[in-house]
Order: structure tokens, then C-alpha cells, then sequence
């Protein structure tokens, strides 16, 4: 290799590690997989929320007594797997909430830190509360979203949450690219 194209590809290289450093260094909470949240390449703000959400260990900051959620039905995780025979059709409802920075989020959205703050309240407020969640959800929150088919979902993570619900039930946190989702299976 003549020393011009051994230069240049040198100053390529480090330019690549020097950005590199600088955005890991500058972003707090950079975009990246996480197995704790079993997500859609989106991840937590923070690796603490992830693991609690992994776990079902999340509690959310309340202002007062009354807001808080019951916490005797944790938020459950979302299974690696489909169940050996799933339902083929589910009819199903969802909470969503963005936040910027996801796909499709109007220009006035939340934080991250202050959706994983809602999404974590939700989880738990759903789990014995369904109709009040939902109606503290973004504005394409429905209780009824229709009929979805096995294989149909492009989220395999989504297809997973609510294709493992018995009927009434209600998913754990599911991350996507447009936010966070949680799923009742209505049928």
C-alpha cells in the first residue's frame, strides 16, 4: 500500500473512532438492543428501567398516595417465545406512548425519561385497572383495535406479548420503534 492511501485511510479511521466517541460519550442514552427489555432496537433511557422491566420490578415516582398503583400484580415480562398452540386470531386493544425520537412522534412529544415514567405507572395501573390506563394513554390508545392474525404484526416482540395472553389478559411493557406498548387480548 503507497503511504497517500496508508494516510488517508489512517485519518478514515480515526475520524470514525473519534465520532464514535464523541456520540457515546455526548449521548446519554444512546439507541441500542437490549435483551432486559426485549425490544425492537430501541432501548430504555436508562439500563435500570430496562432490567426492572425485564423483571417486573417497576414502581413509578406517584405525587400522592391516591395515584398510586397496585402493586399486587406486577408488570409481567414478555415471553421469549410464542405458547406451543397460540390463538391464530386475537381480537385486542393497546396503550401507547411515544416520546421524541421514536417513528411517526409529533414534534411536541414527551422525553424518554418522562414516558418510561407514564409507561411504568400504566403497566401497573393495567394490570388491575385496564379501562383507567387506557384512558391515560396517547390518543391512539383503544380499547378495541380489532383482529390481528398470527404472523400479520411486523413487532415479532408484539406478536409475542399479546399472542402469549390468555383472553382478558394484559401484556407487560413492549418497546418499539414508535414507543411503548401494552396489549389486552379482549378474545
Amino acid at each position: 500500500m503507497n503511504g497517500a492511501l496508508a494516510g488517508l485511510l489512517a485519518v478514515i479511521v480515526l475520524g470514525v473512532a473519534g465520532f464514535t466517541a464523541f456520540v457515546a460519550k455526548n449521548d446519554p442514552a444512546p439507541i441500542r438492543s437490549t435483551t432486559a427489555v426485549l425490544d425492537a432496537g430501541v432501548a430504555p433511557a436508562s439500563s435500570a428501567f430496562g432490567e426492572r422491566l425485564a423483571t417486573g420490578t417497576v414502581a413509578a415516582p406517584v405525587a400522592t398516595a391516591a395515584e398510586a398503583p397496585s402493586l399486587d400484580k406486577p408488570i409481567p415480562p414478555i415471553p421469549s417465545a410464542l405458547p406451543a398452540s397460540p390463538p391464530r386470531r386475537v381480537g385486542f386493544g393497546t396503550i401507547h406512548v411515544t416520546f421524541a425520537g421514536t417513528d411517526d412522534a409529533p414534534t411536541n412529544a414527551r422525553s424518554r425519561a418522562a414516558a418510561e415514567e407514564l409507561i411504568l405507572r400504566l403497566g401497573h395501573l393495567a394490570q388491575s385497572d385496564w379501562k383507567s390506563a387506557l384512558a391515560q394513554g396517547d390518543s391512539d390508545s383503544a380499547d378495541d383495535y380489532g383482529h390481528v392474525d398470527l404472523g400479520d404484526l411486523q413487532d415479532k416482540v408484539s406478536e409475542r406479548a399479546l399472542f402469549s395472553l390468555e383472553p382478558g389478559g394484559v401484556s407487560g411493557i413492549v418497546l418499539t420503534r414508535t414507543g411503548y406498548w401494552i396489549y389486552r387480548r379482549r378474545e
